[in-house]
Order: C-alpha cells, then structure tokens, then sequence
C-alpha cells in the first residue's frame, strides 16, 4: 500500500528537462597574480650587505681635556679607512657622482623629480638601514657624499633633509614612525623642516608656544611660531621642537621640550617664505595654530626634546664641513683658472707675489678645513658614544668662517667684475654669508664652546680653583703654585707632552709649536677660572677668545697628524702637505699667543673695559653720539 502511495506522488511531480552544461573550447585565462611589491622587496633585501665594524671603547673628549693641558697623542695618528672600506667608498662615490653630474639634476628646478631621482639612485637616506632602502654610511662616508651633492644647486634641500629630518628619525624615530614616514623621505615622496628657532618675547608668549595634551589623551595641540626654518614652504613633514609644561617656571631650568612629527596635511600649518641672499636657500616662518597631532608622533620620548637636540645637532653642523669643502674648493679651482686666463707673457699676474700670497691662504684654510673634517668623522666611527660636541661645533664655525673670509679675498682680488650679481665669485660669497649667518650664529657658538669646555675643566679643577681664590686660607699652596707655573708666568712653558715622539721627525718644529699652545691654554684655563669663578659667564670677551684658542689648537692637531700620515706612507704631495700644515700652524700660533697673553693679563690690559664704556653710552644715547668732525662750540 506504502509503494503505491509513493508511486501515485512521484507521477504528479513536474518533469525537469536536464539541460547539459555550455563548456568552452578556449583554454581557461588564469587570472594574473601581482607580485610586483614582493619582488621589489626581495630585491630590496637581497642588495642588503653586513656592515659590521666593531668601535673601540670611548675616550675622553679630545678639546676639552684640552683646558686641562690633557692631549691624547692617539689622536695624531690620522684616522683612516680600511682597503675594503675604501673600495665601497670609491664605489659609492663613483655611482653618487654620475647621477649628480647630469644636467637634470645638477640644476633641476622641479624639487619632487629631483628628489625621485635621488632617491632611485639611493642618495637619500645615506646613514639609514638598508632595510628602508637606505646606505647605512658611517659619519666619514657620509661627509665624502656630502661633498659630492654639494655640487648641486639644491644641496641645501638636500643636506638639510638628509642631517635633520632623516636622522632625527633613524636615531630616535620608533618601528611605527620608521615604517610610517622614513621609507616615504627615502624613497623621495616627502620632504623635511626642522622647526626650532622661535621669536623673542615674554614668559606670558612663551606659554602661547607650546604643545598641549588633549583631554582624552590621543593628540597633542600644537599653537606658535617658528622662524627661519629651512625648506619651510616645501616640506610635507616638520620635526618640531616645543614646549610641552604648562606651568610657568625659570626660563633657563623649568622649561621642557617635546619632539614632534607634524605633516602639513594635520592642519593650521602655514608658511611665509622670506627671500635670502642665496636664492638657492628657501627659509620660511611657520605657524601653528591649533594644529592636532597624534600621540604616536612624539619623537622619542615626552619632553626628552633636549636629548634629541643633542644628539642631531652635533653631526649637522658637522656638515657645514662637507659642504664648505666643496664651496672653497671650487673657488680655489675658478681662481686659478681665471689668473692663469688673463695672464700675459712676459708677466705672469699668477706668478707675482700679490697672487700667490692670497692663493697659498686659500689653499692652507681649505687644507685645515679638510683635515678638521675628517679628523671628526674618524673620531665618531672608531669609538663608541664618542662625545665630538665641541669638536663639530668647531668644524661649523671654522669651515663657515673660513669659506666667507676666502670669498671676500677673491672679490677683492678680482676687482669691480665680482660686484656683479651673476658673476661666480659673487654667488660663492653669498652662498658662505648663509653659512655663517643661519641656524647657529658663529658669535654665540664660539662663546658657547668656550662655556662647555670651561664647565668639564672646573668639575676636574674644582679643589684647585677653590685654593687660588682663597689665598688667605691656602697661602703655602699658592706660594707653591706660583714657583711650579713660574716658566709660565715669562711665556715659557717647559714642553713635557713630547708630541714629536708620535709625528714624523721633520715636524719636530710644529709639534713644540702646538705643545706651546696646549700648556698656554692649560694655564689660561687656571687662571681664568681662578678670576672670575661662577662669574665666567658674564665675560663674553674673554669667553669668545678661548673658543678662537680652541679652534686653532684643534685645527693644527688636525693639520699636523694629517700631513704626518701623508708623508709616512708616501701619498702624491706630501712634501708639499707638510709645507701645508706648517704654514697653517705658524700662522695659528701667533692668534694663540696674542689672545691667551690677553686672557691671562686680565681685562684693563685689553680693550675690553674700554669698549664696554663705549657701547653703554651708545645703547643709553641710543644712537651714535660723536659730534661731527666739522662742528665748532665757539
């Protein structure tokens, strides 16, 4: 009964027609896989080469043990670079040059392709990891690059980008902000500005510029004004320097620094372009108003700006070096080339003494700058955390000052065709003004490493400081004390360094001339301290001289152990880098002499109080005061 019921349901179900399936004769088209990001990431890490050098433990800091008469002979063995170094170096340089050299980059005016073209040759990001795409070049194949693209109309752009954007985020820039932005610098699809210098004003306007945290927490509100900021009106990124307590407190000890990463895309950023005398540097204001940034674009850590600024700032002024190197050199190589140009037989103009007095200067300042340089460099890569602050801080001003003193040498040489906007050796000087002038001013500087310098040599000095200036107290010490410097108080120190032990015997000469100078300094250092105790900081005077002492002595060292190391192993124009440094140091001897014997004969022996008098009347008169030549009272 079960089966009929089951059939009699199954006859009234509709028939289905079974229609067979339409397959295609053509071969079926797979779809096509991208793989073009892997593959740019496997080449990208299968160029990737070990770079390991193991540094050597720290040493103490060379300028300032300086003030204590301390002179660490090891730094008179040139530093250098090992064969395999060296060939990379070749290699590299080579490579950098063939792109720099080509006219579409040499004097390109469209920034973006030429940063994509830096960028596709790798000259972006030179101390990065090779992981984002980058060099990883220690300090000394950094600045040998630096020279290289300073021959480019936009090499302020770049080093600038290079020294304070891209570094900043490689030493402190964490995984996120790394994989965020430095891939997008690198690869030349951003540009950096480094936001520092802010308008004078009150306690009350200081508070205006700061940074503050938002309620829930997540962003940051960023309000105020940063002046003569480099590439300002370009940049897409800015790494920012400001205020972040909200408390009033001392100017000097309360306030605290934030590092921030700020796109121009996160709003209330807006830039004023100002003209300069180099039309190649673009500075600009910027301001910020209630601009928001997220917490994960704090550099580093909360108010730990200071620790950034210390650790970026030194290495760029390092490469004001590079790139002065480059403005000196081609200077010198126009000049020859222009006098030899309008010499005329029988009369040579290039072989009168007038020429060749200026041009061996020119040669000798390129010569220190050079080897102050590289000096610096050698010292960064070869030992661990080396503290080279000073030591940069010197390269910045002497190279700066130097190139801007060669420039005016050659103008008033040439004669009225340099006056000429156009003209080469007018673009040469205005090119070196800006190094003097912008970012750090060479005057503040100097005071500034004569201050540093004289704070690490009172911490060592302090028990005998604090005897010098308590005769009464110690009155035996001091007696003491004045018999052992007795040589000293007749400008004759006893030379006891023995630095001719570690030179070639033919510097003998210069090396007791650069001892002279290191024991003077020593004893200059005691009794300016002796003096004037805590109030050294007032005596901007004699702080500025020691910072000049500093430099040359720092610049003979250099000068020397570079010509010593020529001659050792044979390099083409040794003989004539002797001559070199020994002209550099007897020149620099007598600028020692003079400001020490200035120094340690107090201010009424100088000039000092007699232009203090001057300028108090002036800035009480406010204007210039002396009557005119041609006025009569009667």
């Amino acid at each position: 009964m079960l089966k009929i019921i089951q059939k009699s349901r199954l006859s009234k179900l509709p028939l289905i027609k079974f229609v067979p399936p339409n397959y295609s004769t053509k071969p079926a088209v797979q779809e096509k896989k991208h793989f073009d990001d892997q593959i740019r990431e496997f080449e990208k890490i299968s160029k990737i080469s070990q770079k390991v050098k193991t540094k050597k433990p720290q040493k103490p800091p060379f300028v300032k043990n300086l003030l204590l008469g301390i002179f660490d002979t090891d730094i008179l063995t040139y530093p250098e670079l090992q064969n395999e170094e060296l060939k990379n170096l070749k290699q590299n340089l080579e490579e950098a040059k063939n792109v720099l050299e080509q006219p579409e980059i040499k004097e390109c005016n469209q920034l973006s392709q030429q940063l994509k073209k830096l960028a596709n040759a790798r000259i972006l990001g030179l101390q990065a990891s090779q992981l984002f795409g980058g060099r990883e070049l220690n300090a000394t194949e950094t600045c040998r690059l630096l020279e290289a693209i300073s021959e480019i109309s936009s090499k302020h752009v770049i080093v600038n980008n290079e020294s304070l954007g891209i570094q900043t985020l490689v030493k402190f820039g964490n995984d996120r902000l790394k994989q965020k932005y430095l891939q997008r610098l690198i690869n030349g699809e951003s540009l950096t500005a480094f936001c520092l210098l802010e308008p004078l004003s009150s306690n009350i306007d200081v508070l205006k510029r700061t940074a503050t945290l938002s309620s829930d927490g997540k962003t940051w509100v960023l309000n105020g004004e940063k002046r003569m900021v480099i590439n300002g009106s370009n940049a897409d990124l800015f790494v920012v320097i400001a205020h972040t307590n909200s408390v009033m407190k001392d100017e000097v000890g309360g306030q605290k620094f934030t590092a921030f990463l700020v796109e121009r895309d996160f709003g209330g950023v807006t830039s004023t372009r100002h003209g300069t005398v180099d039309p190649n540097l673009e500075v600009s204001d910027i301001i910020f108003e209630n601009t928001q940034i997220p917490i994960e674009n704090v550099i580093g850590k909360e108010e730990m700006g200071e620790s950034v600024l210390s650790g970026i700032y030194p290495e760029y002024r390092l490469s004001t070096g590079p790139v002065c190197i480059a403005l000196v050199k081609n200077l010198i190589n126009k000049m020859t080339a222009h006098f030899i140009k309008i010499s005329r037989e029988p009369y040579l103009l290039h072989e009168t003494d007038a020429i060749r007095s200026k041009m061996g200067e020119l040669t000798t300042s390129l010569y220190a700058i050079e080897s102050m340089v590289y000096l610096t460099t050698g010292l960064l890569d070869n030992y661990e955390n080396q503290d080279c602050e000073l030591e940069s801080s010197i390269v910045k001003i002497f190279a700066s000052e130097q190139a801007l003193l060669s420039t005016s040498s050659c103008i008033d040489l040439i004669g009225a065709e340099a006056a000429l906007e156009n003209h080469w050796c007018s673009q040469f000087h205005k090119e070196a003004l800006c190094h003097v002038a912008v970012n750090d001013a060479n005057d503040h500087l100097k005071t500034t490493i004569a201050l540093f310098g004289l704070s690490h040599a009172g911490r060592k000095m302090n028990e005998l400081i604090k005897k010098l200036r308590n005769p009464l107290y110690y009155g035996t010490f001091v007696f003491k004390r004045m018999w052992t410097n007795r040589k000293q108080a007749d400008d004759n120190p006893k030379l006891n360094l023995y630095l001719h032990h570690y030179l070639h015997p033919s510097l003998i000469n210069v090396s007791q001339q650069l001892e002279y100078c290191v024991l003077r300094l020593q004893y200059a250092t005691e009794i300016f301290l002796s003096r004037y105790g805590q109030d050294i900081i007032k005596q901007h005077m004699e702080l500025r001289r020691l910072g000049e002492c500093l430099m040359d002595i720092y610049a003979m060292t250099a000068c020397i152990g570079r010509a010593s190391r020529a001659y050792c192993i044979g390099l083409q124009h040794a003989e004539y880098e002797m001559v070199l440094a020994t002209s550099f140091t007897l020149s620099a001897v007598e600028r020692v002499r003079s400001r020490l014997l200035k120094i340690i004969d107090g201010p009424y022996q100088t000039n000092d109080e007699n232009y203090r008098k001057i300028s108090e009347r002036l800035f009480r008169l406010k204007k210039y005061y002396p009557v005119h030549p041609l006025t009569r009272n009667f």
